[in-house]
């Protein structure tokens, strides 16, 4: 009888690990998802306008500085586009821009529709 109590008191603990690890791993996802910018972020961002400031981009992830004196982050969304940030950190951004991979033309977010550069894109 103590070595049922035994099995059955391990078989609980065991599952109580499993499903401890399967709720990290799901959070772990969610919070790498988080961190992917989104078109869908990129328009909450826009609405600032003038007030977006690097500050706004740090919690994203990035392919690093790509500028050669003056600092330009890249911001992958997907396999359409990325969001160029330049500009001197220490001040507001010199420019927010959402550029389309294959064409290389781009908006600055804080200025211009996001929506209508899409639609522009795909006539």
């Amino acid at each position: 009888m103590k070595k049922i109590n035994l099995i059955i008191v391990l078989v609980i603990q065991l599952s109580i690990i499993l499903v401890g690890c399967t709720n990290s791993n799901e959070m772990n996802l969610n919070e790498a998802e988080s961190n992917k910018l989104t078109l869908e972020k990129v328009k909450e961002l826009s609405e600032k306008g003038d007030a977006l400031t690097w500050s706004d981009f740090i919690i994203y992830d990035t392919d690093g500085d790509i500028g050669s004196g003056l600092y330009i982050y890249k911001y992958p969304i997907n396999e359409e586009y990325y969001i160029l940030v330049g500009g001197i950190p220490e001040e507001f951004p010199y420019y927010v821009k959402l550029v389309e991979v294959n064409t290389n033309k781009s908006i600055d977010i804080r200025y211009e529709d996001i929506d209508e550069f899409i639609k522009n894109l795909r006539k």
